[in-house]
């Protein structure tokens, strides 16, 4: 009932992590869609659902995750969705970025990022997301990688993403993805 909830909800939102050299003009036809959960988080469970293309003004699109924390017995749940500004694609492989408003409703805007992988060696893959700047302050600046703004650009698809994303998860469910380049 919850993964039909979320996966209806997500349906309509994308997600995207990212580093390395940052791409512009996205090329017209790019598409990410699907959703599902992240099979061997530990005691987060994560869903999430992504619906993202690209078209003669840039990238469109939204990405929702729900995260599901066990917290001896008590599920704490967190729910996110994201307006997707970016979307660089490379063959079976995208990432997804876009911005959403922080929970606590200020008007300081977010970034967020994920990776995906549609049929790789080991099936769909999923990253863990890059939630910006709030995930830059748990780590050093020097271990934490240089993300684009997702309004202008979004990482390389190359994976493995960068550190701290650099675990590929696979997922219950689908993810598929359509290079549009010629």
């Amino acid at each position: 009932m919850r993964l039909a909830f979320v996966l209806g909800l997500a349906s309509s939102i994308v997600i995207a992590v990212g580093a390395a050299p940052a791409t512009s003009a996205p090329p017209v036809g790019d598409r990410v869609f699907g959703g599902g959960h992240r099979i061997g988080t530990g005691i987060v469970q994560a869903y999430f659902g992504v619906s993202a293309r690209t078209d003669g003004s840039g990238a469109r699109g939204n990405y929702a995750a729900t995260f599901v924390i066990d917290l001896g017995g008590v599920p704490l749940v967190l729910s996110t969705a994201v307006e997707v500004t970016c979307l660089a694609v490379d063959g079976n492989r995208a990432v997804v970025g876009g911005v959403f408003r922080a929970p606590d409703a200020s008007p300081e805007l977010q970034h967020a990022f994920v990776w995906l992988e549609d049929n790789g060696a080991t099936g769909d893959r999923v990253s863990g997301t890059a939630w910006l700047p709030n995930d830059a302050a748990f780590f050093p600046p020097e271990e934490f990688p240089s993300f684009p703004d997702p309004t202008v650009a979004c990482p390389s698809p190359e994976l493995p993403p960068p550190s701290p994303y650099h675990t590929m998860f696979s997922v219950a469910g689908n993810v598929t993805i359509v290079d549009g380049t010629p």
